[in-house]
């Protein structure tokens, strides 16, 4: 595993907290080495108090109950706890049946053991962890401070290569390559990295990269990759960004070579040209969601190219149990009938796959909230813009390019609409179980 200095720093001085019980936050980049920072400070309070904390992912869907009598032997046994909830807010979202943000507030704020419960709740910059919809977030508002990622310098990246065996020259320019995107450096020491990796990673910073940070991205990208003094240098966006020997900064290769600041906006240059581009594309940005809305108010008149790149779509995402649902503005009255029935019966294979597919046509009073063209997570508050559905699979570039700027769509938004329109997969729209 690559240990770094400025890890190591940032780890002492979260322990510093958790050792008295008291709730911080870290804002961190995917990719940004977040799951390495975890298991050090784990490691770190195991020397401190004789225990290590207990690190919480969503993906693991462990029992909130099953947490909260760990932590409680622990403090009988030890006198303190602390837990590192890695992505809360998608951890919370997930699961709206499982009463995360209760048990832990009442673990680690108001409970009888909250003043010997340390926690540490990690996520992305641009992501609201006060609120979950309606509900409030008790545990984000009790904490005491707020970390940020640091960012990563040319020598300790390329000294962590070096430990994994690349040589110095090498590892020199694999370090300006790459930046602090660890999950790039751990593949490319071990001889795995591909260009669908790079992909995943450059859109998944795209992905997150909100507001103000995202607008960093863009200013520096202009940049033409210069270095640039620290000033200049926002620290939410590592990985993308790195500092060199000279006390500047720069944007990694990677990701000023493949045009991220196109991607943070959705502006022409970054969409695909190619339908096997295009899948790539999409493919990476629902990498991470299991439950995807899809909205596009001309998506209908495509469907026949739409229909073969999800085809292609459900080959490259097999065996993942993604759901994606699409939202059209077009009634079916505007499909053809062999074209619908070819969708249908083409939805059945794509499900064998994993990759479940529905699609309903939205009301026409939906259509001006949802005019926005994106792709947006169930499990996320913010949406991510996508190009028309006619640019995703490959067809000539046609529309307003100032779409994908448009403000996003709230996901409850989305999903009232959703509730309220007819599916193309049902023959009785009113009794749709999607």
């Amino acid at each position: 595993m690559f240990r770094f200095k400025s890890h190591d720093t940032l780890a002492e001085a979260i322990v510093e907290h958790l050792a008295y019980g008291q709730i911080v936050i870290l804002r961190a980049m995917p990719g940004s080495g977040r799951s390495v920072l975890l298991s050090n400070i784990a490691d770190k309070y195991k020397d401190i108090i004789g225990c290590a904390p207990r690190i919480l992912r969503p993906e693991e869907k462990t029992d909130p109950d099953s947490v909260v009598q760990e932590v409680e032997s622990q403090i009988a046994r030890w006198g303190q706890a602390a837990l590192l909830l890695d992505d809360w807010g998608r951890m919370v979202r997930s699961s709206p049946d499982t009463p995360w943000q209760q048990r832990m507030t009442r673990l680690c704020v108001d409970g009888p053991q909250a003043i010997s419960t340390g926690a540490l709740v990690v996520g992305a910059p641009g992501e609201n962890l006060s609120r979950f919809g309606e509900q409030a977030s008790p545990l984000v508002d009790a904490a005491h401070e707020v970390f940020l990622m640091p960012l990563l310098t040319v020598e300790e990246i390329s000294q962590a290569l070096c430990e994994a065996g690349i040589d110095g020259v090498e590892a020199q320019s694999a370090a300006r390559e790459y930046g602090g995107s660890v999950g790039l450096l751990r593949s490319y020491a071990d001889g795995r990295l591909t260009e669908a990796k790079i992909e995943e990673a450059v859109v998944s910073v795209a992905y997150h990269a909100q507001s103000d940070a995202a607008q960093r991205i863009i200013d520096l990208s202009r940049k033409e990759g210069l270095e640039l003094a620290c000033d200049d240098i926002d620290v939410r966006l590592c990985p993308v960004v790195i500092r060199t020997s000279s006390g500047r900064s720069m944007i990694a290769r990677a990701f000023h070579s493949r045009n991220i600041k196109d991607l943070v906006t959705g502006s022409g240059p970054a969409w695909p040209r190619d339908r096997k581009s295009a899948v790539q594309r999409f493919y990476c940005r629902i990498y991470g969601s299991d439950d995807v809305f899809w909205y596009d108010r001309y998506m209908s008149t495509g469907l026949p190219d739409l229909t073969d790149f999800l085809g292609e779509l459900s080959t490259v995402a097999e065996g993942r149990n993604r759901t994606l649902r699409l939202l059209s503005g077009s009634p079916f009255k505007q499909i053809e009938p062999a074209v619908q029935a070819r969708f249908v019966s083409a939805a059945t294979t794509w499900a064998a796959r994993g990759l479940h597919v529905y699609w309903h046509t939205v009301q026409k009073r939906d259509i001006g909230p949802l005019h926005d063209r994106q792709l947006v997570s169930r499990s996320r508050l913010e949406g991510h813009h996508l190009p028309p559905a006619d640019r995703m699979v490959g067809k000539v570039p046609a529309g307003n390019e100032n779409d994908a700027l448009l403000p996003h769509a709230p996901i409850a938004s989305i999903e009232a609409a959703w509730l309220s329109s007819s599916c193309l997969m049902c023959p009785a729209p009113s009794s749709c179980e999607y």
